[in-house]
């Protein structure tokens, strides 16, 4: 008796009905770069590759296969642009924010003498946590306690341009113009993974 294979479709996930074997082979297609023959090797726990590349040409011919493929891809595509624009977001917070709002350079009166001459030094003043905006916040990266006293510091706003220029394509040897393909490069690992923890935590 053959046995029946329960077809999944999970509630919301918009995605077309499809048997879990057939599911399982279009995820892993897409996983390795849409190779047919590897995700049939894979979930269908076969040896024989000519066999595997037959029974996975099939498959992609499916009408329904096809609908799913198409249906995940366009899924993890819209996650990667709002994963994409959610970044970009804090990239813009930390290139243009003014740190100024956190802290800033005052003259203040330290002495004043009896001819009435008043002495003033420059002293930074700090503006308290629970006062700051929630973008002020998110470009502070650390505070410190030295012998001098409290210290601050803010993750890199160059960086922070840099990336953005690569993302919009800006810095050429020609004019500068704005490529509307959008493609977020990750060349500065340690600026993003920075930014995708922060956005963990929020």
């Amino acid at each position: 008796m053959k046995k029946e294979i329960k077809l999944i479709k999970k509630d919301g996930d918009n995605l077309p009905t499809i048997n879990k074997n057939h599911a399982a082979f279009c995820c892993e297609y897409i996983k390795n770069g849409k190779n047919g023959t590897k995700a049939y090797l894979k979930i269908y726990k076969t040896t024989n590759k000519e066999a595997a590349g037959v029974s996975a040409s099939k498959l992609l011919r499916n009408a329904k296969v096809i609908e799913y493929i198409e249906s995940l891809q366009e899924k993890l595509e819209q996650k990667a642009l709002a994963t994409a624009g959610k970044i970009i977001k804090e990239l813009e917070t930390i290139a243009f924010e003014d740190r100024t709002k956190i802290a800033k350079l005052e003259n203040k009166l330290l002495l004043k003498k009896k001819d009435g001459t008043e002495i003033y030094a420059p002293q930074v003043v700090f503006t308290e946590t629970d006062s700051l905006t929630k973008k002020q916040k998110k470009i502070i990266s650390s505070y410190k306690q030295t012998k001098n006293g409290i210290t601050f510091e803010t993750y890199d706003k160059m960086e922070a341009l840099k990336l953005l220029g690569k993302y919009l394509n800006l810095f050429k040897e020609t004019a500068p113009e704005i490529n509307n393909n959008f493609v977020l490069k990750s060349e500065d690992k340690e600026l993003l993974n920075i930014v995708k923890e922060r956005l963990k935590n929020e």
